[in-house]
């Protein structure tokens, strides 16, 4: 090396220190210590914060140790249904996905291996719009006074608006569940389609054919058990995302019962103080069922590795 190179190297260096850091190894230690800094110490304080505040001990109406907020909560059926209604539209949501996703991935590969390539690039449109554009889109869309409802009626098929299905704010949460689904599955779509490439599953779905299995077989038996097996870790966190949807439940829900999330929001925003502490219990709550999931999560990709 010339000394003109090693001056050019060290300016680089002195002027992007990264670099050097990369280099030497030292990024790597201090990246973590950042980020456990900057992103788990917060949330372990704040998770901290409203245990502290769930029991009595901080907060505007403090008076010691108490466990009433955690009683009132606990005993609550608006607590238990919001919870279970959460887990039940996650689930769900997850699982339409999950067969949407699996669907077009086949679909896609079978295109793909007639010479006649998929188009994909529709589907990383969704993955851009926010949330509650998508609410928005979706009661515009689904609502009585909707468009496709104004297009039945032109058509003939409804009497008139009123005869249109509830889609929107109804029991079923079918609005919330559609805008979900149509939010996750293209992501989904994306993973497994790269997954198939990963583990070269066209090359497995070769073989099983060459020994005999049908086609039915190779999908049943090799194609999406390899699929699920690996995007398990994905759709854990798709389901924790999913169970705490705020802006897409707000708009579409009912107002009873409601989902957690829009319930911890409704007990934190009314004027009432003696509320506030049941909603941190609730989020203690959450959070504790968040960490579960995550423990399991890391579980998973310890076996795997």
């Amino acid at each position: 090396m010339t000394l003109e190179n090693m001056l050019l190297k060290n300016d680089r260096d002195l002027r992007f220190p990264i670099v050097s850091l990369l280099k030497s190894g030292i990024w790597n230690q201090k990246s973590t210590i950042f980020f456990l800094l900057f992103t788990l110490c917060p949330l372990i304080l704040g998770l901290v914060y409203a245990f502290l505040y769930s029991i009595g001990i901080v907060g505007a109406l403090s008076n010691g140790f108490t466990l009433v907020h955690w009683q009132a909560v606990l005993s609550s059926e608006s607590f238990i249904y919001s919870l279970l209604l959460s887990v039940v539209i996650a689930v769900i949501s997850l699982g339409l996905s999950v067969v949407l996703a699996l669907f077009f991935t086949i679909l896609f590969e079978k295109k793909r291996i007639n010479n006649d390539q998929p188009r994909t690039a529709i589907f990383y449109l969704p993955l851009s719009i926010p949330p509650i554009i998508a609410a928005f889109l979706t009661f515009q869309f689904l609502s009585n006074s909707g468009i496709i409802s104004r297009i039945f009626h032109k058509i003939g098929w409804v009497a008139n608006a009123e005869s249109f299905p509830e889609l929107i704010n109804d029991k079923f949460y079918i609005g919330v569940i559609i805008t979900q689904v149509l939010m996750t599955f293209p992501f989904l779509t994306l993973l497994f389609l790269n997954f198939y490439k990963t583990y070269n599953i066209n090359a497995l779905a070769q073989l099983s054919k060459t020994l005999g299995a049908t086609d039915h077989q190779i999908r049943s038996r090799v194609i999406v058990p390899i699929l699920l097996h690996a995007a398990i870790p994905n759709c854990v966190l798709f389901f924790i995302v999913l169970m705490s949807s705020y802006e897409i439940p707000l708009l579409l829900g009912r107002q009873s019962p409601m989902m957690l999330s829009v319930l911890i929001g409704q007990k934190f925003r009314k004027f009432n103080l003696a509320d506030i502490p049941q909603a941190y219990v609730m989020t203690v709550i959450y959070a504790v069922l968040v960490l579960i999931l995550v423990l399991f999560l890391l579980k998973i990709k310890k076996s795997d590795a």
